[in-house]
């Protein structure tokens, strides 16, 4: 793999909207969606195609994944989807990007997004330090 940047890793949820809406399908992506089959039901992104994380490597949805354009993989956070994409990329898929934040970046739907957590009854405010520590050797 070629050194990763930000911006080969990633994609926004601006930019993946954008060029989903802007009538040029020549740069629509492949889209695959890696949560569970229940939170795909729910609602999901048009035209993402529903793939398991622990089976998206077998070689039945691996034909299916085009190696010639870009390929988007999306979860609730961003955090699946790396792995996914870190899988692919070392299978030799080349322009792979996670969608930065997930499905919790591309609707603010709570039916559709149901882990979102409830500031009001989950939030906490607890104290932070700052500074550098003292402990790591070598650092």
């Amino acid at each position: 793999m070629a050194n990763q940047t930000k911006e080969t890793l990633f994609i926004t949820v601006d930019s993946l909207h954008g060029l989903l809406t802007d009538n040029d399908t020549s740069n629509d992506p492949y889209i695959i969606d890696i949560r569970n089959s229940e939170h795909y039901a729910l609602g999901h992104i048009d035209g993402a195609e529903h793939m398991s994380l622990f089976t998206m490597a077998k070689a039945e949805n691996l034909t299916k994944i085009p190696e010639n354009i870009t390929v988007v993989v999306y979860c609730d956070t961003g955090q699946k989807a790396a792995m996914s994409t870190t899988v692919l990329k070392l299978l030799g898929y080349e322009n792979v990007r996670n969608l930065k934040f997930g499905m919790q970046a591309w609707t603010q739907n709570n039916t559709v997004n149901p882990i979102r957590y409830d500031p009001a009854t989950d939030g906490r405010d607890y104290e932070v330090v700052s500074g550098s520590s003292s402990n790591v050797a070598g650092i």
